[in-house]
């Protein structure tokens, strides 16, 4: 997966997490940031989210940055950085999505969060041509070497880690859900 959707989907999914704890949000009078909503959705962000991304640069960097930038000359530092800032993307997603299920504008958070995913989606269809091929920075933009998408270990990584990214998220809503119906009732 490029990093630029799995940070739009980490917004995105964010955004849900508040939606799907809007009953647990609502009645509690603690800020949203101290919720058990925002604390599941922070080990959401740290044990897979995160992970995923950290997968993708590490072992397929030039590719998951859509060969704009050559990931052997991003300094070890930054790129923690960028992470750190990812999970913060993610946190004020669910945030944003706290704020208009308290006041009442759920119809707002699903329609960003709804937005934010096919946002995600569409880096994969505008970057495809790219995405298509896998090599390094250097194959890439010399046009040598590359190798076709399907199959390889690219494939199957994104395979892997969309498939649990998907059960972790799946898990995470249906969780919130059905913990503020509980709590509600």
């Amino acid at each position: 997966m490029p990093l630029p959707s799995l940070v739009l989907i980490g917004f995105s999914v964010g955004i849900a997490a508040a939606l799907a704890a809007r009953a647990d949000l609502c009645l509690s009078p603690r800020p949203a940031l101290l919720s058990k909503a925002c604390m599941a959705y922070g080990v959401f962000v740290v044990f897979i989210l995160l992970p995923i991304s950290i997968y993708f640069y590490a072992f397929h960097g030039d590719w998951a940055l859509l060969y704009v930038v050559d990931s052997r000359n991003i300094p070890s530092a930054f790129a923690l950085l960028c992470f750190l800032m990812e999970g913060l993307i993610g946190l004020g997603g669910f945030l944003l999505g706290a704020v208009w299920v308290r006041s009442q504008h759920e119809g707002w958070a699903f329609g960003a969060a709804s937005f934010t995913a096919l946002l995600a989606l569409a880096v994969v269809f505008i970057g495809w041509s790219r995405l298509s091929q896998v090599g390094s920075y250097e194959q890439y933009h010399g046009q040598y070497g590359l190798q076709a998408y399907g199959g390889g270990t690219v494939f199957q990584g994104t395979l892997t880690m969309g498939l649990v990214l998907l059960l972790g998220t799946v898990y995470l809503l249906v969780r919130l859900f059905t913990t503020g119906r509980q709590a509600g009732l």
